[in-house]
C-alpha cells in the first residue's frame, strides 16, 4: 500500500478491544455528508481488526466511545491523497481502513454517506456541502466557566490570560453566589463575556418531580435577577454535574431559555443539534439548542492522571479541531492552574492555523439558529453544475457563511456565474488543494443560483 498508493499502515485494532467507533472529520472532501464527529459503531470480529492508516489527509480516526482510547495512536481509519504517476497523469486515492464485514453490520447511512462522498470525489465530480462555522472558520472554541464559588480577583486573572489569545468566555454561575459574584461578574460581562445559568444550587436536576424543578429554577431566576443579571434573549443553562432531564428541558424552554449544554451521551456528534422533541419547530425562535460537550477538561484530566492529564487534554483538543467539531472546555471559577499550565493551553487555543473560531457559547447558538435558513443544492444546467442557495428567515446574513465546493483537480480556479439574479458580490477563496469557499455575507433572504466554471490550474 505504502508503494503503490502512498499509505502507510500503522497496525491494527486487535490489542485494543473498546477501540470501535469510527469518528469522523466534518467537512472534509470526503466525509461531509455527517456531522463533525459522529461516533459510528464497528463490529469487533476476530482476525479483521481495522487498520491505523497514514497519508496526506485524513478523515476519520476509531477510538472508544468516550474518545480517549486510542488517541496516542497515530494512524486514521480513513485517509486520501492524490499523487502524479509516472505518466504525469494524477491519481486519487480513498483508502478505508476497515473491511466489508465491519461495512454491513454498522450504521448503513453513515457507511453509505461516506460511500457516497468518496466516489464523487475520486470520479471528480463537482459536490457541494455547507460549512459548519462561519466563514473562514473550520472548527469551534466555546470556554465556559462555571461559577460555583464566590467569582473574584483569580477570576478577573484566568480572563486575563484567555484574553490574550482572543478568547470570551460564558460564566455559568450558581445563583446562591451571584450577589456576592456580581461585582466581578459585571466586569467580566463588560469586557465581552457572557453571563448563563448554572442552577440554584450544585445539585443535579435528573429524576426531581417537574414542581421541585420548576420551584428550583425560578429560584434562580429571582436570584440571578437579585444580583443585577436579566434574563437574555440567547439565555443559556448548564445543570450542575450535568445532570437534567425531560422535564428539566420542557421547563427551560417554556421559561424562555435558547440552549443548554449537555454531557457527550447526549449525542453522537459534536456539533450543536436540535432536541428530537422540537424537532417540529426547527426554525423557531423558541426552540433550545443542545450544545454536546465532548471533551475531558483540563483539571478533570490532571486529577484522573496527573503525570499525563494536560497532555491527554491538549491531544483531544486537537483531534477535536481536527474533525471540525465544537470544542466546549469546561473550567471551574478559581482555578487551580499554574500559570505554565494555563499559558500552554491559551498557546494551543491561539493556533493561527487551526482556524479556530473562538466564540461565547451564546454567539455559537445564534450563529446555528441563522445557519438552519441556508439551504444548498446542486443541479445541472445544459450539462454546467448548478449551485442554488435557498436563505429563509426574514433578516439579511449576519454571520459569513460559506459553501464548500470540491474541485475536480486540485488547485482548479472556480469562477461563479450568476443564473437568472444579479447577486454579485460573492468571494470565492481557496481553503486547501481540492476545495473552495463561496463567501455569503449580508445577503438578504431570497433564492440564488450560479453556473459553476473550473479553470484547470497550470
Amino acid at each position: 500500500m505504502e508503494n503503490t498508493l502512498d499509505i502507510k499502515v500503522l497496525g491494527d485494532t486487535e490489542k485494543e478491544e473498546e477501540v470501535n467507533f469510527l469518528m469522523t472529520y466534518g467537512g472534509t472532501p470526503i466525509v461531509h455528508s455527517l456531522p463533525a464527529g459522529q461516533r459510528v459503531w464497528l463490529e469487533r470480529v476476530k482476525g479483521i481488526y481495522p487498520l491505523h492508516l497514514q497519508s496526506q489527509q485524513a478523515s476519520a480516526k476509531i477510538l472508544d466511545w468516550s474518545r480517549i482510547n486510542g488517541l496516542d495512536q497515530p494512524g486514521h481509519s480513513i485517509v486520501f491523497n492524490e499523487k502524479a504517476l509516472p505518466s504525469g497523469t494524477l491519481s486519487r486515492v480513498v483508502a478505508v481502513g476497515y473491511p466489508e464485514r465491519l461495512w454491513r453490520s454498522a450504521d448503513q447511512k453513515a457507511m453509505e454517506a461516506i460511500a457516497h462522498n468518496s466516489l464523487l470525489w475520486l470520479l471528480r465530480l463537482p459536490d457541494v456541502y455547507l460549512g459548519s462555522w462561519p466563514h473562514p472558520y473550520s472548527n469551534a472554541l466555546t470556554v465556559a466557566v462555571d461559577v460555583i464559588d464566590v467569582a473574584d480577583d483569580v477570576d478577573l486573572k484566568f480572563f486575563d490570560a484567555m484574553a490574550k489569545a482572543k478568547v470570551h468566555i460564558t460564566y455559568f454561575v450558581l445563583s446562591s453566589v451571584a450577589a456576592k459574584s456580581a461585582a466581578t461578574l459585571k466586569i467580566l460581562q463588560s469586557k465581552g463575556n457572557e453571563i448563563a445559568y448554572l442552577g440554584d444550587r450544585f445539585e443535579g436536576f435528573k429524576g426531581q418531580s417537574s414542581e421541585m424543578q420548576a420551584e428550583r429554577l425560578k429560584k434562580l431566576l429571582q436570584e440571578m435577577r437579585d444580583a443585577g443579571f436579566t434574563l437574555p434573549a440567547n439565555a443559556g443553562f448548564h445543570a450542575p454535574i450535568e445532570s437534567q432531564d425531560a422535564s428539566t428541558e420542557k421547563l427551560l424552554t417554556n421559561l424562555g431559555f435558547s440552549y443548554f449544554v449537555s454531557f457527550m451521551d447526549r449525542t453522537d456528534v459534536r456539533e450543536p443539534f436540535l432536541p428530537p422533541t422540537t424537532k417540529e419547530v426547527a426554525n423557531a425562535a423558541t426552540s433550545l439548542i443542545v450544545l454536546p460537550r465532548t471533551i475531558t477538561p483540563p483539571e478533570d484530566a490532571m486529577e484522573q492522571n496527573p503525570d499525563n492529564g494536560l497532555k491527554q487534554f491538549l491531544t483531544e483538543f486537537d483531534l477535536s479541531t481536527e474533525a471540525g467539531a465544537l470544542s466546549i472546555i469546561r473550567f471551574p471559577n478559581q482555578s487551580l492552574l499554574a500559570p505554565e499550565e494555563l499559558d500552554e493551553i491559551t498557546t494551543k487555543f491561539a493556533n493561527p492555523s487551526k482556524k479556530i473560531w473562538s466564540a461565547t457559547a451564546g454567539e455559537v447558538v445564534d450563529w446555528w439558529r441563522e445557519r438552519q435558513h441556508l439551504h444548498i443544492d446542486l443541479d445541472t444546467k445544459a450539462g454546467i453544475p448548478r449551485l442554488t442557495v435557498n436563505i429563509t428567515g426574514v433578516e439579511p446574513l449576519r454571520h459569513s457563511a460559506s459553501v464548500l465546493i470540491n474541485l475536480p483537480y486540485p488547485n482548479d480556479s472556480l469562477r461563479l456565474i450568476p443564473d437568472g439574479n444579479d447577486l454579485k458580490d460573492v468571494s470565492i477563496t481557496p481553503t486547501d488543494p481540492w476545495r473552495a469557499a463561496v463567501k455569503l455575507e449580508n445577503i438578504k433572504p431570497g433564492k440564488y443560483s450560479w453556473l459553476l466554471r473550473f479553470d484547470h490550474a497550470k
